[in-house]
C-alpha cells in the first residue's frame, strides 16, 4: 500500500513540476537549439526578426508581468486608409495645377503668369510624392503587423474584420558568447481572436541591454 501512495506522490510531483515549468524557457529552448542546429526555417517560424547568436550557454534570468493591449494592427490599418484617403484628395489638385501650368504655357508673352503656374505645379507634385512615400511606409508597416499576427494565429488568418488582441511580456536572457557575457531583453507577443482562437508566443524581437 506504501509503495502505491509513493507512486502516486511521485507522479503527482512530476506533473505539478511539469505545469510549473516556465512556458518562456521552453519557447527559447527550442529557438537556440535551432540556432545550434542552424534551422533558418524554424527560427523565422518562431521570431519576427530572427538572430543567429553565437554562444555556448544562455540562462533565462527574469520573466516579467504579461499584458494585455489593444490590437495595433487596427492601428496601422487606419493609419494606412487616412494616408490613402490623403492621396486620392490630392490628386485631383496636381492635375488642376498642370492644366493651368499648361494653360500659362499656350499664352504667350506672360512671364510673371507662367512662373507662378509652374510653381504651384511643382509645390503639389512634391506634396503628392511626399504623401506617397508615407503611405508606402504605412503599407509596410501594415504588412509587417500582418506577418505577426500570421506568426502567432497561423498563415490562414486575415486580420481583416475580426477583433484581436495583444498580450505582450519581457524576459531578461543571458547569453554567454566569444565576446563573453550579455544581457538581453527578448520581447514576447501572440494574437488572440476575441472571444475565440488564441494564439501561441512568438519572439518580437531582441534587445541587448546596454
Amino acid at each position: 500500500m506504501k509503495k502505491f501512495l509513493l507512486a502516486g506522490v511521485l507522479i503527482l510531483a512530476v506533473i505539478f513540476t511539469v505545469s510549473c515549468s516556465k512556458p518562456e524557457k521552453s519557447l527559447l529552448d527550442r529557438y537556440f537549439r535551432a540556432v545550434q542546429m542552424q534551422d533558418n526555417d524554424t527560427l523565422s517560424s518562431m521570431a519576427v526578426e530572427p538572430v543567429s547568436f553565437v554562444f555556448t550557454k544562455w540562462e533565462l534570468k527574469s520573466v516579467g508581468e504579461q499584458k494585455a493591449i489593444d490590437s495595433d494592427y487596427t492601428a496601422f490599418a487606419q493609419a494606412y486608409a487616412d494616408v490613402e484617403k490623403e492621396l486620392n484628395e490630392l490628386k485631383p489638385k496636381v492635375l488642376d495645377s498642370n492644366d493651368a501650368y499648361e494653360a500659362a504655357k499656350a499664352k504667350k508673352g506672360n512671364a510673371a503668369a507662367l512662373a507662378e503656374a509652374e510653381k504651384n505645379r511643382e509645390t503639389m507634385i512634391g506634396q503628392y510624392k511626399e504623401v506617397q512615400q508615407r503611405l508606402q511606409k504605412a503599407k509596410d508597416d501594415l504588412e509587417n503587423v500582418k506577418v505577426v499576427i500570421k506568426k502567432s494565429l497561423g498563415e490562414q488568418t486575415e486580420p481583416e474584420g475580426i477583433s484581436l488582441k495583444k498580450e505582450e511580456k519581457t524576459v531578461v536572457i543571458n547569453i554567454v558568447g566569444p565576446t563573453g557575457a550579455k544581457d538581453y531583453n527578448v520581447i514576447l507577443c501572440r494574437y488572440n481572436i476575441e472571444n475565440g482562437q488564441m494564439g501561441r508566443w512568438i519572439i518580437e524581437k531582441f534587445e541587448e541591454i546596454k
